[in-house]
């Protein structure tokens, strides 16, 4: 395939091993949990690289980056992409990673070859996607697209008893953009690291995918004994008889498609 960009794959190698240096691990991964003075360390190096490259910096009150490059006509929508510079605790070097920097080389190539775009052009770092210090994964996008509301999400507490409102003031990643503006997008399009080994398997370099694996998440609580002797069936709390009861309903969850697989 041939373009006119000058995209570099050297040089996108080079801001991945970089930005991989910040909450580098002894085994080659990454910790830059979300939130910590660490994620904002790789924050600001993501904004140095893109106001290089001709952008502008826009921040919501949940610490999404939207890093915006101007088009030719301002009233069209922006066309998006991007993923999350945050990682797990035992995290590697290009999971969300390699979405933002490979858009950011986007950026880069058309800011070098003096291409105007028809839209402007966004390059997004979503808050919170691993969902490793706050639970649960995906805040910044979720609250973002009216699925967690900002209250519940600014009040979510790590296991040290920290907020996630007080961690984005106190590294300083807490702006006045209102997330719901990222609803409204020309499109959004998202390059991830394959997380099986089909693709590997197969030869293959990269793919479109055709479905999407989502989770569900359920509580529990303890409840009194009463599971044998003189408890009658209808009071028994057994402990095998609730996480079998469990486990037919997800066999048949409430979703298109029918059955889990």
């Amino acid at each position: 395939m041939t373009t006119n960009l000058p995209l570099s794959g050297a040089r996108l190698w080079d801001s991945l091993m970089e930005m991989a240096r910040i909450g580098a691990t002894p085994k080659g991964g990454c910790n830059r949990q979300t939130l910590t003075d660490l994620d904002s360390e790789g924050r600001h190096l993501l904004r140095r690289w893109a106001e290089a490259a001709g952008c502008t910096m826009r921040v919501d009150r949940l610490g999404n980056m939207m890093l915006t490059r101007p088009g030719r006509d301002p009233s069209r929508k922006p066309v998006a992409f991007g993923s999350h510079l945050d990682t797990q605790p035992t995290g590697g070097k290009f999971d969300g990673v390699l979405g933002v920097l490979a858009g950011l080389e986007i950026l880069r190539a058309l800011h070098e070859a003096g291409i105007e775009t028809e839209a402007p052009l966004m390059l997004i770092n979503w808050t919170n996607e691993e969902g490793a210090r706050f639970s649960p994964p995906m805040m910044g996008s979720g609250a973002a697209m009216g699925i967690f509301t900002e209250e519940e999400v600014l009040a979510k507490r790590d296991s040290e008893g920290s907020t996630f409102g007080a961690e984005l003031a106190r590294i300083g990643w807490q702006g006045e953009a209102d997330p719901a503006t990222l609803r409204d997008l020309g499109a959004y399009f998202e390059l991830h690291i394959e997380q099986g080994r089909l693709l590997e398997d197969a030869g293959c370099a990269i793919s479109a995918p055709i479905s999407n694996c989502t989770s569900s998440r359920a509580g529990c609580s303890r409840m009194p004994a009463a599971r044998s002797a003189s408890s009658p069936m209808r009071w028994r709390r057994t402990g095998s008889m609730s996480p079998s009861r469990g486990r037919r309903r997800m066999a048949a969850p409430p979703w298109p498609g029918g059955a889990m697989r």
